[in-house]
């Protein structure tokens, strides 16, 4: 599996030859305890975590996180995500969830009459799986193959359209970056486009097709303080048996904070948002950001009030990758936004890595 890889690497390191200080300037990992509680999951405890290292002959540092949590009413879920830079060639990126895991579907579209006055609750088995080998084709320029797979099993009525499927496809990627840092960029850009096509011809549940684009850059302004934007466009197009937990949403703890993730969704998503970044004291700085978006039918193209999302936060710096420890606070401009006493218009974000 994609994710012992790093660990085996690591462990064929000749140790021998590296002073404890040197060996620890290339690794770097924390894993602190995780609690939290809702009505649908009672108590649920687990342990996040991320291992960032460098391999032999490589300039960017690899990493490999994760996430496992179980709750007191036997619900799971487990993410793992790997990012390898080997040599200065390759690269390999892969994300694995494993999951059984309450969720809500708020419904579809971008109106709020669209939404179900009560979201329905369900709890699925999830196993999905996306792997992008890279070869180096010119200076900053990658490409390689996609594999996604999607299996999902629901027992709710498929006229919610959430129902059971097996999605999966191959693909393509194109990847250009030209920044200083991956985990902390000062200036550059980064762009990336990706496909993958599934057809009940090859065994998939639905005939369509995805293809993502995510584009950013930075500028530093002077006395460590940077500015940078995003642009995140995501399209699923096909037949209308596509089932409703495929299509993009927006929202979350990276693109467009302050949003809740999955209560807007369709069939394309687009989503842009900036951050301002700079320095406190030492190895803490800040950020504030903003964003804006939303999601649209390609079939009934229908414009409303776009989602903003807005806020700030404070960083830490974890490693000499510049690995920052964020937590973040955000806000909405839907709901009970004017309210700014009502705890729940308020989302609190606390992992590592920036948000792009």
């Amino acid at each position: 599996m994609v994710f012992a890889i790093p660990f085996i690497l690591c462990a064929n390191e000749k140790r021998s030859t590296l002073s404890l200080s040197e060996y620890w300037k290339r690794h770097s990992f924390y894993i602190i305890p995780t609690a939290s509680y809702s009505p649908e999951t009672d108590w649920s405890f687990g342990l996040a975590g991320s291992h960032y290292f460098k391999l032999p002959n490589s300039y960017h540092s690899s990493s490999v996180s994760y996430q496992a949590d179980y709750s007191l009413l036997q619900q799971f879920r487990i993410h793992g995500n790997t990012r390898l830079y080997i040599q200065e060639n390759n690269l390999i990126y892969c994300n694995l969830q494993i999951e059984r895991y309450p969720e809500k579907y708020y419904g579809r579209g971008n109106q709020e009459a669209q939404l179900l006055n009560t979201p329905i609750q369900y709890i699925p088995w999830r196993v999905k799986l996306v792997v992008q080998p890279l070869w180096r084709l010119a200076p900053h320029w990658y490409i390689g193959p996609h594999l996604s797979i999607w299996m999902e099993k629901s027992s709710l009525n498929e006229e919610t359209g959430l129902k059971s499927f097996f999605i999966w496809g191959p693909g393509f990627v194109l990847n250009f970056d030209n920044r200083d840092n991956v985990y902390y960029p000062t200036h550059g850009c980064f762009f990336k486009s990706s496909f993958y096509y599934s057809d009940p011809y090859l065994g998939s549940s639905a005939r369509m097709l995805s293809w993502q684009n995510d584009l950013r850059g930075f500028i530093h302004l002077g006395k460590g303080v940077i500015i940078g934007g995003q642009l995140v466009t995501n399209m699923v197009y096909g037949t209308s048996d596509i089932p409703v937990q495929i299509l993009p949403c927006i929202g979350g703890s990276d693109l467009m904070r302050g949003i809740r993730y999955g209560i807007w969704r369709d069939n394309l998503a687009i989503s842009l948002q900036s951050e301002l970044r700079f320095p406190i004291w030492k190895l803490l700085s800040g950020a504030t950001f903003i964003s804006a978006g939303d999601v649209y039918n390609l079939y009934n193209w229908q414009w409303s009030l776009p989602k903003i999302g807005y806020g700030g936060g404070i960083r830490i710096q974890f490693n000499d990758s510049k690995v920052n420890l964020r937590f973040d606070v955000a806000r909405e401009n839907y709901g009970n936004w004017h309210n700014f006493a009502d705890i729940n218009t308020w989302r609190f974000y606390f992992t590592a890595t920036e948000a792009f």
